[in-house]
């Protein structure tokens, strides 16, 4: 799932959920949101644990699933 529909179905703002992970400068949260910015792996790691797994690494990538 991506963060940003994890956050629209949550009701959190990104400036609230930025926060939860140490994310405070709003432009970067806001890119991670939009996905115009990947995470590092520390922070996609946070990401995972703070949405209960919902928002997983790979769902910062346009990977389409093989067939």
């Amino acid at each position: 799932m991506k963060l940003k529909t994890y956050l629209a179905q949550t009701g959190t703002s990104a400036a609230e959920f930025g926060r939860r992970i140490g994310v405070t400068n709003r432009q970067t949260m806001s890119r991670y949101v939009a996905g115009s910015r990947i995470p590092k792996p520390e922070l996609m790691a946070l990401i995972f644990r703070e949405t209960g797994g919902a928002v997983q690494p790979n769902d910062f990538f346009d990977l389409e699933a093989p067939e």
